[in-house]
């Protein structure tokens, strides 16, 4: 991977020299950036084509910025959404004399003996039950 700074920009991109006459950029879907380019070409030449085409390699890595999904990070608090065997089950966490696992109408309950914020040991229970 090459790295190309234009300003405070810095792109990372992959550099694909092979028999051919001109200069191609291409973005794709996932953000990565891939440059084309003869054999022979000198690294000025790249440098200077980058730099044309800074505006619209933006504007690309914007549009498909809108459409990458977003991942968070499961907190095993009530509320969140569990997939499982194929279905979407809603978390609930409540204090329990016994520490055990339900599935029931639509619900996925843990019942804890500890915190019920604790979602270290809810994360324990959750696996453990799986």
């Amino acid at each position: 991977m090459k790295e190309f700074i234009f300003g405070t920009f810095v792109y990372e991109y992959q550099l694909i020299k092979q028999d051919r006459k001109t200069l191609s950029l291409t973005v794709t879907p996932d953000l990565h950036i891939v440059l084309k380019c003869p054999i022979q070409t000198d690294n000025e030449r790249i440098e200077n084509f980058l730099q044309k085409k800074w505006f619209w390699l933006e504007k690309q890595l914007s549009f498909f910025k809108k459409y990458q999904r977003k991942t968070y990070e499961k907190e095993y608090v009530s509320g969140e959404g569990y997939l499982y065997l194929g279905r979407q089950y809603k978390l609930i966490v409540r204090r329990g004399k016994e520490e055990s696992v339900s599935l029931t109408r639509g619900l996925l309950a843990i019942y804890t003996a500890k915190e019920v914020a604790n979602s270290r040991h809810n994360k324990k229970l959750i696996d453990s039950w799986f």
